[in-house]
């Protein structure tokens, strides 16, 4: 893509360049996807900034993606598609925020755009801190490591991973502190060795 693309929108470009422009509906679906993978963890940590409800970012991660699909026209090919779905994940937050808030004290939208000053540099930081924590849980005990992936990624609770294990909880609760001092200790050495570097 040349400058002059990059300074013009989209369907002006398009008028100029339509063999370049125009994507066929299934290769336009894949540049979609690829890019939204490639995006997706740092999305969802922006997210989880604003909204800590693991439910509630997820909701508002897929309906950015969505709102990201119907805009992707005027995604502007080889320009950074994270920040472009961020500000898409940005109205979502404050659309949900809104709704849900209105009786309780509201953040300024100087305030907030603050905490994107911060959010944004942190987001750099994700994808590696994802990668030491993955790294970290592949060096657990694969009983251990499911132990994690049940309360995590499966949203269980410790009563209910009790129950379907047939282990005593209080039991369950000293492993599961014993597994989390490991990971604490595991992470502090892998963001040591990271920024010693």
């Amino acid at each position: 893509m040349d400058i002059i693309e990059q300074q013009i929108d989209l369907k002006s470009a398009a008028a100029l360049y339509p063999e370049t422009i125009f994507l066929k509906k299934k290769s336009r679906k894949q540049a979609f996807m690829s890019e939204f993978a490639a995006s997706r963890r740092r999305l969802y940590g922006y997210i989880l900034t604003y909204v800590p409800n693991q439910a509630d970012a997820a909701d508002i991660l897929q309906e950015t993606a969505m709102l990201a699909w119907k805009k992707f026209d005027t995604f502007v090919p080889g320009s950074d598609f994270t920040a472009w779905a961020v500000a898409m994940a940005r109205y979502k937050i404050l659309k949900l925020r809104s709704a849900r808030f209105d009786r309780r004290v509201k953040f300024d939208s100087t305030l907030i755009e603050g905490f994107d000053v911060v959010a944004d540099a942190s987001l750099d930081d994700i994808d590696l801190r994802s990668e030491i924590v993955q790294g970290c849980i592949r060096k657990l005990a694969d009983r251990d490591a499911n132990l994690i992936r049940l309360r995590y990624e499966k949203g269980m609770k410790t009563v209910e991973i009790a129950e379907m294990n047939n282990r005593p909880l209080q039991g369950l609760y000293k492993t599961m502190a014993r597994i989390h001092r490991n990971l604490r200790e595991c992470i502090s050495r892998g963001l040591k060795q990271e920024a010693a570097q």
